[in-house]
C-alpha cells in the first residue's frame, strides 16, 4: 500500500509541474534571435510571432500571415546529454521536438543535444 501512495504522489507532482509549465508558456511571443547551427536571425524584430494558446493549439506568424499551426503537448523526455530541463514542446507537425526553458518573460526552444546540428530559438513575451 505504501508503494502505491508513493507512486500516486510522484505522478501527481509531475502532472502539476507540466500543468504549471503549460499555463506559464501560454501567450504571444516575439522572435528575438536564432542561435546555433542556423547562424543569426533570419527575420527582423517583430516579424515572427509565436502564439501558444491554453486550449493546446499554437500558431507561427510571419508578419500577419500564419505560416504554421497545430496542436501541442508538454512532455517529459530525457536528452542524451545533461541539460537544465527535460520538458519538451511536442507538436503534431513534422520536425523535432524542442526542449523548453522559460523565465523572466523569455522562452527558449532548443533542439536535442544529440543532434549534430543543434540550435536554439529565443523569444520574448509580448502578452
Amino acid at each position: 500500500m505504501k508503494n502505491y501512495c508513493l507512486i500516486f504522489f510522484a505522478v501527481l507532482l509531475l502532472s502539476c509541474q507540466k500543468s504549471k509549465l503549460k499555463k506559464d508558456i501560454v501567450g504571444v511571443w516575439e522572435l528575438e534571435k536564432v542561435a546555433g547551427w542556423v547562424v543569426g536571425n533570419p527575420y527582423p524584430p517583430g516579424a515572427v510571432t509565436f502564439i501558444i494558446k491554453e486550449d493546446g493549439t499554437f500558431q507561427h506568424k510571419l508578419y500577419d500571415s500564419v505560416t504554421s499551426s497545430g496542436t501541442y503537448e508538454i512532455r517529459t523526455q530525457k536528452d542524451c546529454h545533461p541539460r537544465s530541463t527535460d520538458k519538451i514542446f511536442w507538436t503534431n507537425q513534422p520536425g523535432v521536438p524542442y526542449y523548453i526553458e522559460l523565465g523572466d518573460d523569455k522562452l527558449t526552444l532548443s533542439t536535442s543535444l544529440c543532434l549534430v546540428e543543434t540550435w536554439s530559438i529565443y523569444y520574448k513575451r509580448l502578452r
